[in-house]
């Protein structure tokens, strides 16, 4: 099962990059210098990216702890009410044209539709 982010309306979304359970990991979050983040909304993951729903860059906020935040703008919520496929990526060199050093699927819910800025 993906993890979820749950829209309710436009905000600021904290995420942590987490280091998936494995053997040698002891779940220290990674330094995420110089990283760049993005997370991507299709109809279906198997979709090309220029068929996204929408694209969204992370901003680091806490580098070394692992954590970015995801802004949402009209955008990105003004989708009907449902669950789309997402995935987060990230690129440890910083060059989105590059393959991703890492993702994780997302499921990106979408509880009512925010059409206006209130």
């Amino acid at each position: 099962m993906a993890d979820e982010i749950r829209v309710r309306e436009m905000s600021r979304v904290v995420l942590r990059k987490v280091i998936p359970s494995r053997d040698d990991s002891d779940g220290t979050p990674p330094n995420i210098t110089g990283y760049a983040i993005k997370l991507i909304v299709k109809q279906d993951l198997e979709l090309a990216d220029s068929r996204a729903y929408f694209d969204l860059a992370g901003v680091i906020v806490d580098a070394a702890n692992g954590e970015y935040t995801l802004t949402l703008t009209l955008e990105h919520t003004n989708l009907a009410p449902g669950t789309y496929p997402g995935e987060i990526r990230w690129w440890s060199d910083g060059v989105t044209t590059n393959p991703p050093t890492d993702s994780v699927a997302v499921d990106y819910v979408v509880e009512r539709a925010v059409d206006s800025v209130v």
